[in-house]
């Protein structure tokens, strides 16, 4: 999952009256950015994810919302060779 991805389901995960999106927007300008701030490093170093607590999510049950870091996305990009330079770069 990307981390707009992840933004969402962080909305999406919690309480309406446990989430204010507009402030967090007002202080972070997205979701992603707020996200990013409150991050923890996955097991596998291959991702980032946060919790929702019980108390704040729709479940009643913690949430994990995660998504994987930049870096490990890019690194499972096909790669190519450009054909007028031969040079290598990602297809995306």
């Amino acid at each position: 999952m990307y981390i707009n991805e992840a933004a969402q389901q962080f909305i999406d995960s919690h309480k309406p009256e446990k989430i204010d999106v507009d402030r967090i927007k007002q202080n972070y300008t997205r979701v992603e950015g707020y996200l990013a701030s409150l991050a923890q490093r996955s097991e596998d170093k291959e991702g980032y994810y946060v919790e929702i607590s019980g108390v704040d999510s729709i479940t009643g049950q913690p949430i994990r919302v995660q998504w994987l870091s930049l870096i490990h996305i890019l690194l499972c990009l096909p790669i190519q060779m450009c054909r007028s330079c031969s040079s290598l770069f990602h297809s995306i």
